[in-house]
């Protein structure tokens, strides 16, 4: 019974905490007072914390501007702040009112810190909301407001604080309200004496490579949360499959991975960096998209295909090695052992050793017209077309009947038609290349495309939008895909609700580089 109570108390605070950082983050661009705090809050989070979050709720310059910008083309005639600020009674529960209860207080910055994971079944994390203050009397008023049940007057190390009975603790530490579980308070106070996230040099780097002009930030140690993790399984199973997982991110070599959210005046932007041992061929896979065929709405870089799906096999063995008593590892091979003794097939030499860089893209303007191919680099043309003749043996074996294929540049190929399907597939061999298309079309704009993706205008546009020297490897022309959708929802009620904001996107694009430990990531979205 204990128990029951105890961790029910765990959720019903982390209920509340969630509600008071929403509270604050609703405040995000809206107008009141302003505190000179600009160093960050990370100093109140304890040094190995595993995650960690923060958020600018009041942008200024550049950043507020382009912010406004963004806002009112995806949401033109919408007040965003407004609509956030609506959500501050829910998020309490109407025990606050922003503009009463809120904004007088309301500082620059606001975080939330995991500084514990949950322990045993049905758990909740230790967890801490720390937010700016300029009135740290009025936010003690709106804390006693969310606070529930009785409500005890402590004292840790000095710092006076409340302990509701629902498991929330609130205080003020230094000039910022802090509201968390009980232990993550007292962490947080052990924090503000100078041991705090922002001595860490792991996060100071993370944090550099991506924050810079962000409107939030998310900072995760992987390594740490994995040993926090391990300290709170449930059994040997638990334990096992951690340790797998654990297993494949060491293999990784990734140890820390942090997240920022900014805009520009035509783009949402969310920048990643991760600490990985990498492969440093993103500049590979760019050069692949960026020829692949002009005019399509859809390109991706897949690397060195081969050596990926190497590495999710191995990774498959991992897991599956951790929840099967027979032995994962053993059940994957004698899964390939019997595809090579029942179809001839090694999955491994026949395919995998020769597949070198790979892309996807999909083109069409219609319903009728869509299509889209893989188009994979071979490392060795023989061993290519002993395998696209194995795989025209075990179509027909499975009942299709494949036709050959003939064009320019094509050296070996064949077509199936799926039974009831409207579209033929096509398989090629082209000296170093190997397609995988779905419509002639397809086939032959893979094989000698008429122009380049790279010289699209749309393409460069959205190329710009990445920044920091990155080129695309991922790249999506969504005023295409909203065309399709407007044309398969025809003139359904909901379609017209929804299409404002899918014309206010124009494209996504992601592209990547390795900064040496760092590999480093943008995603952005254009927006018009």
């Amino acid at each position: 019974m204990i128990l029951s109570f105890h961790l029910a108390s765990r959720r019903a605070a982390a209920a509340t905490i969630a509600g008071l950082a929403l509270t604050a983050f609703a405040g995000c661009g809206s107008g009141g007072a302003s505190s000179s705090s600009g160093d960050g809050l990370a100093r109140y989070a304890p040094a190995g914390t595993p995650f960690y979050a923060e958020a600018t709720l009041r942008p200024s310059g550049d950043l507020k501007t382009n912010l406004q910008s963004v806002t009112g083309k995806v949401a033109p005639g919408k007040d965003v702040g407004k609509l956030l600020e609506g959500l501050v009674g829910k998020a309490s529960k109407g025990k606050l009112d922003y503009a009463r209860d809120v904004q007088p207080w309301l500082g620059d910055q606001a975080a939330v810190a995991v500084t514990a994971l949950p322990r045993g079944q049905g758990g909740s994390p230790d967890v801490a909301a720390i937010i700016d203050a300029t009135d740290t009397g009025k936010a003690e008023d709106a804390l006693g407001k969310v606070l529930t049940g009785s409500v005890d007057d402590r004292s840790y190390k000095g710092v006076d604080y409340r302990a509701g009975t629902d498991g929330t603790s609130g205080g003020i530490v230094d000039d910022e309200l802090v509201v968390g579980t009980e232990p993550a308070f007292k962490a947080v106070v052990d924090a503000s004496k100078g041991d705090g996230l922002d001595k860490d040099a792991g996060f100071g780097k993370a944090r550099d490579a991506v924050a810079d002009g962000a409107l939030g930030f998310f900072y995760g140690d992987i390594r740490r949360a994995f040993d926090l993790a391990g300290t709170t399984a449930r059994g040997a199973t638990d334990a096992k499959q951690l340790e797998a997982v654990r297993g494949v991110l060491d293999r990784q070599g990734l140890t820390t991975v942090a997240v920022a959210l900014g805009v520009t005046e035509n783009a949402i932007r969310v920048r990643s960096a991760a600490e990985t041992k990498g492969s440093g061929d993103a500049g590979k896979a760019a050069d692949v998209v960026g020829g692949l065929p002009g005019g399509s709405f859809l390109a991706l870089g897949l690397g060195d295909l081969g050596r990926q799906l190497s590495k999710a096999l191995d990774g498959l063995r991992s897991f599956s090695s951790s929840s099967s008593p027979a032995g994962g590892k053993q059940d994957v091979d004698a899964g390939l052992r019997k595809l090579q003794r029942e179809a001839g097939i090694d999955v491994q030499k026949d395919f995998l050793d020769w597949m070198g860089q790979s892309a996807l893209f999909a083109s069409g303007s219609s319903i009728t017209d869509l299509g889209g191919a893989l188009v994979v680099q071979s490392k060795d043309a023989a061993a290519t077309k002993a395998a696209l003749a194995k795989v025209k043996t075990l179509v027909a074996g499975g009942g299709l009947a494949p036709k050959d294929i003939s064009g320019s540049g094509i050296d070996d190929g064949f077509s199936v038609t799926p039974a009831g399907a409207p579209v033929e597939v096509f398989a090629a061999q082209a000296g170093d290349r190997f397609v995988l298309a779905v419509n002639r079309s397809a086939l032959d704009q893979a094989l000698s495309p008429s122009a380049k993706l790279s010289d699209d205008d749309a393409f460069k546009t959205a190329a710009d939008t990445l920044g920091d020297g990155l080129r695309p490897s991922f790249y999506l022309d969504f005023r295409k895909i909203a065309g399709l959708i407007g044309l398969a929802a025809g003139s359904q009620p909901g379609y017209a609700q929804v299409r404002p904001y899918l014309d206010a996107i124009t494209t996504l694009v992601a592209g990547s580089k390795r900064d040496g430990s760092l590999s480093r990531s943008t995603l952005a979205i254009g927006v018009r």
